[in-house]
């Protein structure tokens, strides 16, 4: 919901930001985001705004704008709606999953230090709660097999890489193959930078690129030999196009090896 606006975005219009502004918390139904501030799309009826469209704040129009101020509509709901009502200052981020923890702690060590009540507290973590779970089916993108069954331009960028680094690979060089999946997964965001699905990676709310993408749809890498070995098995498969029968074994043994790590 809070994702920065791209070029293509256009800015609210002030009246609909003001009325956003005054309402109350009880006025935030999933009726009214999604009909009445044109953010879902009805029979004989156009969506009219999306959630990275952009609001410009002027001074005083919230606790902690002392300037002109871009930020989103999405970014103003989640401020409206969940830390409004707490007297918490206008936060123009993007709410990753990190940033939503830290904001969080933040307010909750008010309770702690007598500056918030308890009943205030619980009170957001159930908006932050009832909030999130109410509207992720109306706008978290869906994965599909468009973006886990890679584009054929990444499949080329891998397979000129494991090529070219074929010995490194079989001598299981941790660094050459990181970097291999370094450079695979920064054309992955240059593939799929307009793709909803992005959301779900980039947002740190669900699976990361790094290593549940990586895994899945580009290469598995590097496994630890066995729990006191420095060295390391790399496999080149991926779960989406099946792994090796080779590379069977190595993975199955990561699973026990993840286990002991994590204890």
């Amino acid at each position: 919901m809070s994702l920065p606006p791209t070029k293509d975005n256009k800015i609210v219009k002030r009246d609909k930001v003001s009325e956003i502004l005054n309402a109350k918390k009880e006025d935030f139904t999933v009726k009214y985001i999604l009909r009445d501030l044109g953010l879902g799309k009805f029979p004989n009826r156009d969506k009219i705004y999306e959630l990275n469209d952009k609001v410009i704040l002027n001074k005083g129009d919230y606790k902690g704008i002392n300037k002109k101020t871009e930020t989103t509509l999405g970014k103003l709901l989640i401020n409206k709606i969940i830390f409004d009502p707490v007297g918490y200052d206008y936060q123009n981020d993007t709410f990753t999953e990190k940033k939503i923890q830290y904001h969080l702690n933040y307010i909750g060590a008010k309770v702690l230090n007598k500056e918030l009540d308890m009943k205030e507290y619980k009170s957001l973590l159930n908006r932050f709660e009832d909030f999130s779970l109410r509207m992720s089916s109306f706008v978290n993108p869906s994965l599909s097999v468009d973006m886990m069954n890679v584009d054929d331009s990444i499949k080329k960028l891998r397979n000129k890489l494991i090529k070219e680094n074929k010995e490194a690979i079989e001598n299981g060089d941790t660094e050459i193959v990181s970097e291999i999946e370094e450079k695979l997964i920064e054309k992955v965001k240059e593939v799929y930078k307009d793709n909803p699905q992005m959301q779900h990676y980039l947002s740190g709310a669900g699976p990361s690129l790094g290593n549940s993408f990586k895994k899945s749809s580009l290469m598995v890498g590097a496994i630890p030999a066995n729990l006191n070995s420095t060295k390391f098995h790399v496999t080149t498969s991926n779960y989406v196009d099946g792994l090796k029968k080779s590379d069977i074994h190595k993975v199955s043994s990561s699973m026990i090896l993840g286990g002991y790590f994590r204890a």
